[in-house]
């Protein structure tokens, strides 16, 4: 009998069974594909080691203009992939060896639980007194736009790309659809974008799309907005807008459903995810969903901490208390976009707001990276929310997070001191902003 029984072993799942682990519960975890999920295996950690790849192609592009000549700049795909395969595989087995080092045990299975709310691992029954679905998401088609693994591609074909395509159409212009462009478009290929929303970044505050949609177009990446795709007939893409494309690829980077195939018994669903109480109970007392299955932020980092916080519920009584609006969220390549708290257009009545452009700070200036900015919106002398577009954001963002967790008023920031020179400085000259109090503006 297992205290704690988990499906999936994708950050949230792990990090759960690690956390059971520690506290002394007999813990089991049920995977059937490969551990780490779909981040490690099929998402962040192998979109970010070609990501390097692409920002070093760009860092190479400037370095005469730092004094620094070097011969004719030339790209080996396939070097590339090898290693983002290098990197996933020894994040994997370091990801085993801390289920092996914590006494956690692993079946490679799949999953089912039955109309009767018993769980099977293949035709193994597991007896258990507590389970955790953390079973993540997959790609999901368009209704008039399928995979079809050759032509159209999903997140998951991307990576297994034998080649790079000379030109590709995505389809998305949410963190997927803008990482890849970046990537491709560092790496030569003609990138375009449709994206049905009016603007790129849909979710983010929209002086962040703003400057996205004008850093495109500086790189030359084309994109369509308020667009969709009536039909495709023989590779050519018929647009709403009236104009046609016949790309070499289509990447179908537009949205994610929840993996629930293998649960046959009555658990409640809304919008097709996993229904949850504020303690990640499902209707059934001692069936627990996280992560991206539950429809809430489908982050990583997200499902690692609801992970936590339902262990710690389960045996220590503990209520979950997650504050999602303390959440930074990161876009990554040149230059990083991080968000956390509030956008502007979510606030309403009066509010204070800052912009500090990081072209004004030394360091920017010294290593040659000028583009972006820090956005802090505040009301009532509380910062709600901060939007930073710059070199090292996805660092910067979390000195947000404790000012608008404990509500410190703006006041009592403005004396914090930051090293120069940094790009962090430039948190400072905005918190001072948002009381007309800047020194280098």
């Amino acid at each position: 009998m297992f205290d704690i029984a988990i499906i999936g072993s994708g950050p949230g799942g792990y990090t759960a069974a690690i956390k059971a682990a520690q506290l002394g519960a007999k813990t089991l975890i049920i995977e059937k594909g490969h551990t780490g999920g779909t981040c490690l295996n099929r998402g962040c950690i192998p979109t970010k080691t070609l990501l390097n790849s692409a920002d070093k192609i760009n860092d190479l592009k400037k370095l005469q203009k730092l004094g620094i000549s070097t011969g004719e700049i030339s790209f080996d795909f396939s070097k590339a992939s090898k290693r983002k395969d290098i990197t996933i595989l020894k994040l994997r087995k370091g990801i085993e060896n801390l289920i092996s080092k914590n006494q956690i045990t692993l079946i490679k299975a799949s999953a089912t639980i039955k109309e009767d709310f018993s769980l099977f691992a293949d035709e193994e029954k597991i007896d258990c007194k507590n389970l955790i679905i953390a079973s993540g998401t997959e790609p999901q088609n368009l209704p008039n736009i399928k995979r079809d693994g050759e032509f159209i591609l999903n997140s998951d074909d991307i990576l297994n790309l034998p080649e790079l395509p000379k030109s590709i159409l995505i389809i998305g212009s949410g963190a997927i659809g803008i990482e890849w462009s970046r990537i491709f478009n560092a790496m030569g290929v003609d990138v375009t974008i449709i994206e049905v929303a009016p603007n790129l970044l849909p979710a983010a505050d929209l002086s962040v799309s703003e400057f996205a949609e004008k850093n495109f177009k500086s790189q030359k990446i084309k994109f369509y907005t308020s667009t969709t795709i009536d039909k495709i007939t023989d590779k050519t893409v018929f647009l709403s807008n009236g104009e046609t494309l016949t790309p070499d690829l289509i990447f179908l980077a537009a949205g994610r459903k929840p993996n629930l195939d293998f649960i046959k018994a009555d658990i409640k669903t809304e919008k097709g995810f996993i229904s949850v109480n504020t303690n990640f109970q499902t209707n059934k007392n001692n069936i627990y969903a996280i992560g991206d299955v539950t429809g809430k932020l489908q982050l990583a980092h997200v499902a690692s901490h609801q992970g936590v916080s339902v262990v710690e519920h389960i045996l220590e009584n503990k209520p979950v208390d997650i504050n999602y609006n303390i959440v930074p969220s990161i876009i990554y390549g040149k230059p990083e976009i991080a968000a956390i708290g509030l956008r502007e257009q979510d606030l309403s009545g009066e509010y204070q707001k800052s912009y500090f452009p990081m072209s004004v700070l030394g360091k920017s200036a010294a290593d040659d990276e000028p583009d972006g900015f820090i956005k802090v919106l505040a009301q009532n002398n509380i910062i709600k929310g901060a939007h930073i577009v710059s070199k090292e954001a996805s660092a910067l963002i979390h000195n947000f997070s404790l000012p608008i967790k404990n509500e410190i008023p703006v006041d009592d920031l403005e004396h914090l001191i930051f090293a120069h020179p940094t790009y962090a400085e430039g948190i400072q000259e905005a918190i001072l902003g948002l009381n007309n109090k800047a020194i280098h503006l």
